[in-house]
């Protein structure tokens, strides 16, 4: 499958945004914490688990979850995949996932590696799971979310793990509501003028603990 061009790798937050804080207001009431709502509790069910590297050759997991409170992505057939994506702006389709932050574990080797948890919509992952096409894109997203985001670069000789749906533990994820770019569009054009493939939505850290 192509490469994504990176410069449709921005973030537009807006829909995401309205939907959690709707989701927000129905969980929490129309009290005082609306008012300044700075992120929502999203909880990673494991998926399927992808095994690559880093080009130093460090391994690297990546947890591919579902999560309620995600937003799904629109639900295009196969066919107007290929079109939209063959076209000049592939701005009609965006996976909205959270990419999580690294976390060290061990493999069964014992050896130390580096797992991250993406998490996306179960409905969405349940079309993914059935349409080789839409997986295929899919984690071509993700690969390149990931790469953008950590300066980093992982090899597309990827194996996705038969016995085990994750590696190491699925911790709650704080996904900051506000829309705050995280892959910025690097082509100096307008950034108005084009829309991202990822609406990504960041985890926010914990503070720190007195």
């Amino acid at each position: 499958m192509a490469t994504i061009d990176r410069s449709l790798l921005e973030t537009d937050e807006d829909a995401i945004y309205k939907q959690l804080l709707l989701q927000a207001q129905e969980e929490g009431g129309l009290g005082a914490g609306l008012q300044n709502p700075n992120s929502i509790a999203v909880v990673p069910k494991p998926g399927f688990c992808l095994k690559t590297k880093k080009s130093d050759g460090e391994k690297i997991f990546i947890n591919i979850c579902t999560g309620e409170n995600l937003p799904d992505a629109k639900d295009l057939k196969d066919e107007e995949l290929v079109e939209l994506l063959n076209s000049e702006d592939p701005s009609g389709f965006r996976i909205p996932m959270s990419l999580g932050e690294p976390h060290a574990e061990v493999d069964n080797s014992g050896k130390g590696c580096t797992a991250y948890d993406v998490v996306i919509n179960p409905e969405f992952f349940s079309r993914m799971q059935n349409r080789q096409l839409l997986q295929g894109f899919f984690l071509t997203v993700v690969l390149e979310g990931l790469e953008y985001k950590y300066e980093m670069e992982l090899s597309r000789e990827w194996k996705m793990l038969k016995n085990r749906r994750f590696v190491g533990t699925l911790p709650e994820q704080n996904v900051r509501t506000q829309s705050k770019p995280w892959i910025m569009d690097m082509s100096g054009e307008d950034s108005e003028s084009k829309k991202s493939l990822i609406s990504e939505m960041s985890p926010q850290k914990e503070p720190p603990k007195p």
